[in-house]
């Protein structure tokens, strides 16, 4: 017997493309085969695993799934990389149990039953929030029955305005004013942050007689003395304690003379500064909690008549019920609502987590890790993430937890919670992890070197560009491009990554003049991002809502007020909207744009129709190359990414407060954010402040990381030379002899142009296996285009039918038996037992004609995307063998017929292009209740 790798309190660090989502997978399915005392050891439904997103989520259900159904790397039919795959996760799991890979097969088999009737608790946080609200709704002002909605804000906002004293909107103006928040983002702040509902003492008004006093004896010695060159003079006719303040502070050799000659006056007045802002600082923090404090009422008692909140608003309850009161939270109460206890926690991403949701989950994580209220089974941690790439911080994201959980529990100098980390990586090629490692082996603390898994080098290219010259940045961007198109890359494999939603626009309208396809998601006129934020600021002059300005300062990053429109002239007042926003008039979806507005005979029956507008956008392009910002690169890999420079100036913390939650002290640290605390020499201030610089520039290198860990076989770089504090460059050092570094790159070409799609369609061919089902989420049935009349149980029954059949690996039964579980885990909620019987009969008798047809095929492509002739197909399955190629598409009825015909038709003449040596047969299968019926087209 081998001994058993598990740990059970583990914190796992993991790099880019390291393997995080199969070490979490396993460690799932190990949790369900691990066995004590002859006896599986706990109930599949007590694993509870936590992501961050829907998306996130619903991968690690199908991995789960996957892992633990397909698990025998010696199936017939399946192809060589899809039995590697099976066996390294098997013996990944063999490993975590001290068993051999027969033993995992067999407990897999043992345990194949429960697996299939037990629901896998896979959810998002705001999912799991969400129930335990639901359970203990009373316990906070809330019926059970609350909806979860998302445009509640603007009745809460208009509320809490009404709610305050004309003193208070007094003091909500001024702090605005010397913030960077406008109204809507402070009010979204104050909703995202419910630990800072804190007690805080009434503070008056601080007093400022004796700064002014000294301060003009100090103006009066120093006059006397002659300490003051006269062209200074008027630099001390002042007479507000900012202005005292901020003459102090400065640095110049007249001051530092009256410092000196004066030193007694010059100490009175530095004392009596800091007397003022002591006071000031308190009644300014006391003031702003008493709004924060308001503004959590007025938001409680809102939710609470609507019946409504949204996800903000579920953590915040959810936080505000686990510190009710002086008692600590009971948590077999919750787990006796729940109807079930949870033995063990995976949580994904961690790195990304907020003080909320840490102490949410804290209860928990205390009561697996002391054993206590467990039975025969002692329950499990595992977390998962990588600081490196900790980039959401202006969200809430706190890195220190990572860490700090395990210093939380280190009894006597020994760790209860154990770290490990992951070392290879798996996405990229190896001249790309080489240089990712070199880069910032000294930028990052502790950066521990990945080793490549890769045996193909990749290319790795940094070039510059002026930063003072656009255009010489764009000319750049175009050759990298071109470069990777002329080596017979598709333009769909290649990333460009920006920093600013604004910069997409300007890197898309040139490509696109360069006559080179874009990707476009905007496949309506009305969703293009250009129309949109013209739609928008439109409806914001006209009805005032402020979400609509809220959209405006979301994506283009600052405010604009609503301007007075003529409402007659349609097509000018959409220019000179466009023009005030920045964007580029003349764009061919905006010129479309104005010629649609010509035809309302007024501004406001065009903004109502165009709600129903079902006009294309003029550059929809689908099969293009992919721009997006890096945040939102996070978690994905791209064949040939390209890493842009920044092109605008640096977003710092202008905020009116600085705040940090000490985890340590179990509390918020506030201060207020003024230089002039500095030169007090506040000790709270200047650590808050040097921390809070750390944690900026930290987060910038993480997102460089992230940024340039996205690429799986070609990493471009373009660099900006000559940048400046205003428009500062991440990859050159700037400033006076280089002073301000984030990272300095030479201009280098490493390895050479990986083309990883060729290479992958060789292995295909070579092995000439039939390779597992693809990733690729299900379509739906085709029908005419009458979406608005579909019946929505018809619409998931075609996907459901779809999806079973796309998630049967070789159909076969028992293939089919294993993909009825993932429909039901899929679509169950949606579906009825005679609906999941009736898909089920379907499947099984296009499973007989396949059989009976086409089983010789040797390669079985499914749910296949590609661009033919300037348009998306895709094929619901395609077959392959030397010397022929069929084109199956599915049917439930033998409805419009003809249109299908034509549709298939145009599939073969898709695949005749591709595949030009081989013949080509097009197929509909009809997939009837009583049989299958294939009909040539």
């Amino acid at each position: 017997m081998k001994k058993p790798n598990f740990k059970r309190l583990l914190a796992l660090q993991a790099s880019a493309g390291s393997g995080k989502t199969f070490a979490l997978s396993v460690r799932f399915v190990a949790l369900i085969l691990q066995k004590q005392n002859g006896q599986f050891s706990q109930n599949i439904s007590n694993i509870l695993a936590i992501t961050f997103t829907n998306k996130a989520a619903n991968e690690m259900k199908s991995n789960i799934i996957e892992t633990f159904l397909n698990m025998d790397a010696n199936e017939p039919g399946i192809s060589a990389k899809e039995s590697k795959k099976r066996r390294d996760r098997v013996n990944a799991i063999a490993d975590l149990l001290g068993v051999d890979y027969d033993d995992v097969l067999a407990l897999s088999q043992e345990r194949r039953s429960d697996f299939l009737n037990s629901e896998l608790k896979i959810y998002t946080f705001d999912a799991f929030f969400s129930q335990i609200l639901r359970r203990f709704s009373l316990n906070v002002g809330l019926m059970p029955d609350f909806k979860i909605q998302n445009n509640i804000d603007e009745i809460i906002n208009i509320k809490f305005i009404n709610a305050l004293s004309p003193d208070e909107l007094k003091e909500l103006s001024l702090y605005l004013s010397t913030s960077d928040f406008s109204a809507y983002s402070f009010l979204e702040n104050l909703a995202s942050n419910p630990g800072l509902c804190l007690p805080y003492p009434p503070s008056p008004k601080a007093n400022n007689s004796d700064v002014l006093a000294h301060f003009d004896e100090l103006k009066k010695q120093a006059i006397v003395k002659g300490l003051i060159p006269k062209r200074s003079l008027n630099k001390f006719e002042i007479s507000s304690v900012k202005e005292i303040a901020t003459l102090m502070a400065s640095k110049t050799k007249y001051i530092e003379k009256i410092q000196s000659e004066l030193n007694a006056i010059y100490d009175d007045l530095y004392q009596a500064l800091k007397k003022y802002y002591k006071a000031y600082e308190a009644y300014k923090i006391s003031h702003f909690l008493r709004l924060v404090n308001k503004y959590s009422h007025v938001r409680a008692q809102t939710i609470s008549e609507l019946g409504e909140l949204d996800f903000k608003d579920v953590s915040a309850n959810v936080y505000k019920l686990l510190k009710m009161g002086e008692q600590k939270f009971d948590v077999n109460e919750l787990y006796f609502r729940l109807d079930a206890r949870i033995s063990d926690i995976l949580i994904d991403e961690f790195q990304d987590t907020n003080i909320e949701q840490y102490e949410i989950l804290l209860p928990l994580i205390e009561e697996i890790i002391s054993g206590l209220g467990q039975n025969e089974h002692i329950g499990s941690f595992f977390y998962v993430g990588d600081i490196k790439q900790s980039i959401y911080r202006f969200r809430g994201g706190d890195k220190k937890i990572f860490d700090f959980l395990i210093e939380k529990f280190t009894k006597n100098g020994i760790r209860q919670i154990q770290k490990d980390s992951l070392d290879i990586n798996y996405r990229s090629t190896k001249k790309i992890v080489e240089f990712v490692n070199q880069t910032f082996k000294d930028k990052i603390s502790n950066y521990q070197a990945q080793k490549p898994n890769s045996q193909d080098d990749g290319l790795v290219d940094v070039s510059s560009f002026d930063s003072n010259d656009l255009d010489s940045f764009l000319t750049l961007l175009a050759s990298k491009v071109n470069f990777i198109l002329n080596n017979k890359i598709p333009p769909n494999q290649i990333t460009i990554l920006c920093w600013q939603n604004k910069d997409i626009n300007i890197i898309k309208e040139y490509l696109q003049s360069q006559n080179i396809k874009v990707a476009s998601r905007a496949k309506y006129l009305i969703n293009d991002i250009s129309v949109s934020l013209v739609l928008e600021y439109l409806k914001f002059c006209i009805f005032g809502r402020s979400y609509h300005g809220r959209y405006l300062y979301e994506y283009l990053g600052q405010n604009f007020a609503p301007i007075k429109i003529n409402f007659d002239d349609n097509a000018s007042i959409l220019k000179l909207l466009a023009s005030r926003l920045g964007l580029n008039i003349y764009s061919k979806n905006l010129l479309k744009l104005y010629e649609i507005s010509q035809n309302y005979p007024n501004i406001i029956d065009f903004i109502y129709e165009m709600q129903n507008c079902n006009e294309l956008s003029l550059d929809y392009e689908e099969d293009g190359i992919n721009i997006t910002t890096v945040h939102k690169s996070k978690g994905l890999g791209f064949a040939c990414c390209i890493v842009c420079d920044n092109l605008s100036g640096l977003n710092r913390n202008n905020s009116a407060f600085l705040s940090d939650f000490d985890l340590y002290k179990n509390r918020w640290e506030i201060k207020l954010n003024d230089k002039i605390l500095e030169f007090l020499g506040d000790d709270d201030f200047i650590k808050l402040k040097q921390n809070d610089e750390i944690l900026e520039k930290q987060e910038r290198i993480n997102a460089l990381y992230v940024a340039l860990t996205r690429a799986k076989s070609n990493l471009f770089i373009l660099c900006a030379n000559n940048a400046s504090a205003n428009k500062p460059s991440y990859f050159k050092a700037y400033g006076k002899d280089g002073e301000n570094e984030i990272l300095n790159l030479s201009d280098l070409t490493q390895g050479s142009l990986h083309n990883l799609l060729t290479n992958q369609a060789q292995n295909t061919l070579e092995e000439c296996q039939i390779p597992p089902f693809a990733k690729i989420k299900s379509q739906d049935i085709k029908s005419e285009p009458k979406a608005n009349n579909i019946d929505p149980k018809t619409a998931y029954f075609g996907m459901a039918l779809h999806y079973l059949l796309e998630m049967s690996a070789d159909f076969s039964y028992e293939c089919l038996e294993r993909a009825m579980q993932a429909l039901i885990n899929a679509y169950g909620y949606n579906l009825t037992k005679h609906d999941l019987a009736n898909i089920k009969q379907r499947a099984k008798h296009f499973i007989d004609a396949f059989n009976e047809n086409f089983k010789h095929y040797k390669i079985c492509l499914k749910e296949q995307t590609l661009s033919f002739e300037g348009e998306i197909l895709r094929l619901d399955l395609l077959l392959l063998d030397e010397q022929s190629a069929v084109v199956i598409d599915y049917k439930s009825s033998l409805a419009n017929l003809e249109k299908n015909k034509e549709q298939v038709n145009k599939y073969m003449r898709a695949i005749k292009h591709i595949y030009a040596k081989q013949s080509t047969k097009g197929l509909i299968a009809v997939l009837g209740e009583q049989k299958c019926e294939l009909i040539n087209v």
